[in-house]
């Protein structure tokens, strides 16, 4: 499980993401990793949420672009992402066939399990333009979307009670990348849990394609953890009011 979000603006895309890579099944349990990937000489930048399916799945979207196949129209590519699904889906086809084995003598056959995907985020950068896109590949057949400018779209938990903070305050401030960072650090870093922990954010402009380092973020994730002690002060606050209230009520001093 994640936690990813995105917004898209005049100036450009920005990514964000925990960094905690979770496998229920017990493999690289809790294990801290980069999860959004820049490829800065291809302009292309991506994350996902899901199996290793997505991997296969931008892996095979980078090698399109770097045989000049993925343009930067949008029809083309709805076209050329969606053929990227069908085609990495054949390779994890073909992986799993060949490494599924009997167990020996006439015993069954042991499948290796299949990867099905999930959502992954891709941002390209054209000429003289940013554009940023989800596609969904868990689906039988891969819904494939355009995020428009002053549009936001997230990956992951999305039922994590963190998407109160975008879904409110998203129309409520600047559709600018100086609004955005502030508003995905503290939904991903309140997005905690077992599953989500640590937060990385990537920028992508015509002119700066790649992550804030820990320096950039540190004053936002300074803010984060302020907006959460306020709230909780807050709450206190009102719970020792509605104490002394009950006891008013009830004729205490």
């Amino acid at each position: 499980m994640t936690m990813q979000i995105c917004f898209s603006t005049p100036e450009g895309a920005l990514l964000a993401s925990d960094l905690k890579n979770v496998n229920l099944g017990g493999f690289r349990f809790g294990r801290i990793t980069p999860k959004i990937e820049v490829h800065k000489s291809d302009n292309f930048a991506h994350c996902s949420a899901g199996d290793d399916f997505c991997r296969i799945f931008t892996e095979t979207v980078r090698e399109k672009i770097q045989k000049n196949a993925l343009q930067f129209v949008r029809g083309e590519v709805i076209d050329a992402l969606t053929e990227c699904v069908y085609m990495a889906r054949k390779k994890e086809s073909t992986y799993v066939k060949k490494h599924s084995s009997r167990s020996g003598g006439l015993g069954p056959r042991r499948s290796m399990p299949t990867c099905v995907g999930g959502t992954t985020m891709l941002v390209f950068r054209g000429e003289g333009s940013v554009t940023l896109w989800t596609v969904d590949t868990s689906k039988v057949v891969p819904i494939v979307m355009p995020v428009p400018m002053g549009a936001s779209a997230w990956g992951g938990d999305t039922n994590n009670p963190s998407i109160f903070f975008p879904h409110w305050y998203f129309n409520k401030i600047p559709n600018s990348l100086a609004s955005m960072v502030p508003l995905a650090v503290h939904t991903v870093l309140m997005a905690k849990s077992d599953n989500v922990e640590g937060i990385q954010v990537g920028v992508f402009t015509k002119n700066r394609f790649g992550m804030l380092t820990s320096e950039e973020l540190k004053p936002y994730i300074e803010l984060s953890e302020r907006i959460e002690s306020d709230i909780l002060k807050s709450l206190l606050t009102t719970f020792d009011l509605a104490g002394e209230a009950n006891n008013l009520d009830a004729g205490r001093p």
